[in-house]
């Protein structure tokens, strides 16, 4: 049966379109590609992808503003105004941690909203995606789809369709081409990757506090090297190769992506030494640092990370421990035998 399409209120009043799908820890699907989340439940394989899903979490998927049923807006600040809907969407589809997949360009909005909201984000797990829009546009494939849009949509949404899901999807590519001029607009989509071109969310990328896993297809057009920089970059962050080139992460393989994101979250971010702190292992050495009276700077020094790091991980733990100071702090890693 198709979900039901529910509403969260943005903060700035945009109406943000989600449905909601199975049962226990949320599981937040940002979008695959800019498309309708009515719509997407006729492709077969991708509901397939959705039903795999929701039968290990609730599964939550929405539009963004300006895509299928969510409002239609155009910015000129695309990457904040998502993250804002996703504040949305979170708030009003769960009340816990969530599990956070982004993909392709969901990846910036994932990271910028997971370093915003670390209490939120139980994992992170980025498929086929950048921190700078740059290593997007760059590609060959997408400079000569992205021409097409204001000269012939209809070839521009069948040249980028087969650009994410690969030049030998044939049908999942025609539907899904269908799908972006149903969800979409040349107005829109012209704005849209005109400023994806300038995201870069590289200076975020040493502050992601939360247990990461990037995954990549050996074969994608973006490349190894952009999968392998953001592993380099995020603390504590796992990558996975997979086999395949698809953007989509309900073609190829997806047994193999599904085990990855499976073993990964009932693994990752377990409290190090058995303590019950839901601090990451990062987490830990800082919390330990402050207990020995280490400022900011020293541990910074001591852990051969930036300054900012440092503060993030020092607020991130304040807010999971429930401590308003370094005092208080440095007696929750006395009580809990850390320090």
């Amino acid at each position: 049966m198709q979900p039901r399409i529910q509403y969260a209120r943005s903060a700035d009043g945009a109406r943000i379109a989600y449905w909601a799908l199975g049962s226990g820890p949320a599981f937040v699907h940002l979008t695959p590609g800019t498309t309708d989340i009515e719509g997407e439940w006729e492709i077969p394989e991708c509901r397939r992808w959705y039903e795999q899903l929701a039968s290990r979490w609730t599964l939550v998927r929405y539009n963004t503003r300006g895509e299928g049923h969510s409002d239609y807006l155009i910015s000129d600040n695309i990457l904040e105004d998502h993250v804002t809907d996703i504040e949305a969407v979170i708030d009003a589809a769960t009340a816990d941690r969530c599990v956070l997949f982004g993909t392709w360009y969901g990846g910036p909005v994932a990271i910028t909203y997971a370093v915003r909201h670390p209490e939120r984000v139980s994992h992170l797990i980025l498929l086929n995606t950048f921190a700078s829009g740059s290593q997007w546009s760059r590609q060959a494939e997408m400079v000569a789809a992205s021409s097409l849009v204001d000269k012939d949509w209809i070839t521009f949404t069948e040249a980028v369709a087969h650009v994410i899901l690969g030049w030998s999807e044939g049908e999942p590519a025609r539907r899904y081409a269908e799908l972006l001029r149903k969800g979409n607009t040349p107005e829109y989509t012209h704005n849209f990757y005109a400023q994806v071109n300038r995201w870069d969310v590289s200076p975020l990328l040493e502050m992601v506090a939360v247990p990461t896993l990037v995954l990549h297809r050996r074969q994608h057009t973006l490349g190894l090297d952009v999968a392998r920089g953001l592993a380099k970059e995020i603390p504590n962050s796992t990558l996975v190769i997979l086999e395949g080139s698809s953007m989509a992460p309900y073609l190829g393989d997806t047994g193999a992506l599904l085990g990855a994101i499976e073993e990964f979250t009932a693994t990752a971010g377990s409290p190090a030494g058995g303590h019950d702190t839901g601090l990451t292992d990062r987490e830990i050495e800082v919390l330990r640092l402050v207990a020995a009276g280490r400022s900011n700077r020293e541990i910074a020094g001591e852990l051969s990370i930036s300054i900012n790091t440092v503060d993030r991980h020092v607020s991130n733990i304040f807010v999971k421990i429930g401590a308003s100071n370094r005092v208080e702090a440095a007696s929750f890693a006395v009580r809990r035998r850390l320090a």
